[in-house]
């Protein structure tokens, strides 16, 4: 991986503890908002971050899309949520469904505001694009407001498709200075913020990404984020739960993704077809993964992804949550 120049992240407006949490880092997760200047009657857009469920935070967002969706009048929310390993995968969806209720039911009398949140869409990067499928079915069985439109980003959509392998293989691949830092990592509270950098996963000390390099060195991390071996609960499989009363959906594909099979993107795009949903997907054509979720500044100077791709999704995603 050739070393890219660092992102400028942005400041929010305003940030909120919507769920207190015991034996947190930071006493539980947190909402990240930004606002337009006018804010009577804006929609909202919640954007989750990747990070494989285990690193990562509120902040990890791409500034070109919060700046553009700010610019058409959109409120921005980002909420933490509790990182792996000390939860499982449907507790990190727990607190994603606690974030959108709070969105609905709580953000306006909270800011003073009165944005308009029954018009909401939800965008998500890798595990986040995931959260964006899995949330939409919570939301969905729990009777709340259903978004307008959603836009996952190289989402994994299998569970059973890769980083499957039983948890018999972590422990017999274990090194002596991996089983140290993950005793020292289980000991420590609750995380729900992990900055990342460029060469935080491939060249981080600490215990966390010892752990999860550890994760995918092995092809484990499904087994973990489930808590069990394969087969994974059905309840967590984007494959399994996507349906025909999702909202309409837009999956953005990165043609040269090493890391989740871009078939994965194409075969629930087709799912949500098949049940009548108005489902399609965008191609970045020869971008990897994780690279969406960075500024334009730090793309390779001869690739258009951004008219490609990115900015076609944000104008759909902007004309459905308005409609």
């Amino acid at each position: 991986m050739n070393p890219r120049k660092e992102t400028n992240r942005l400041e929010p407006h305003h940030r909120h503890l919507f769920k207190p949490i015991e034996n947190s880092e930071t006493g539980g997760c947190h909402l990240d908002i930004f606002l337009p200047e006018i804010t009577k009657d804006a929609p909202v857009a919640m954007m989750i971050h990747g990070g494989a469920w285990s690193i990562g935070g509120s902040g990890h967002l791409p500034p070109d899309q919060i700046t553009y969706l700010l610019e058409q009048g959109f409120a921005v929310v980002s909420p933490e949520y509790r990182l792996a390993p000390h939860v499982k995968l449907a507790e990190c969806v727990e607190d994603l469904l606690d974030a959108y209720r709070f969105v609905q039911n709580g953000l306006n009398q909270v800011l003073g505001t009165e944005l308009d949140t029954k018009r909401t869409c939800v965008m998500g990067w890798s595990a986040g694009g995931t959260g964006t499928l899995l949330l939409t079915d919570a939301i969905l069985r729990n009777g709340l407001e259903r978004p307008r439109a959603i836009m996952p980003t190289y989402p994994k959509t299998d569970n059973e498709r890769g980083w499957n392998e039983p948890m018999q293989a972590f422990t017999d691949a274990l090194t002596s200075e991996e089983k140290v830092a993950l005793d020292k990592l289980m000991a420590e509270p609750v995380c729900t913020n992990y900055p990342i950098k460029q060469d935080t996963f491939f060249k981080g000390t600490d215990p966390r990404i010892i752990w999860a390099r550890a994760t995918m060195r092995t092809k484990t991390l499904n087994t973990w984020l489930c808590g069990q071996d394969s087969p994974y609960p059905k309840s967590v499989n984007p494959m399994d739960v996507v349906n025909g009363d999702f909202p309409p959906t837009l999956v953005i594909v990165a043609t040269e993704d090493k890391l989740i099979d871009p078939a994965e993107s194409y075969d629930v795009v087709n799912k949500l077809k098949s049940v009548g949903v108005d489902a399609r997907y965008l191609e970045a054509r020869g971008m990897t993964h994780g690279i969406a979720e960075d500024g334009r500044e730090t793309w390779p100077e001869d690739q258009d992804w951004w008219n490609e791709a990115i900015l076609p999704g944000l104008e759909w995603i902007v004309k459905m949550t308005r409609a």
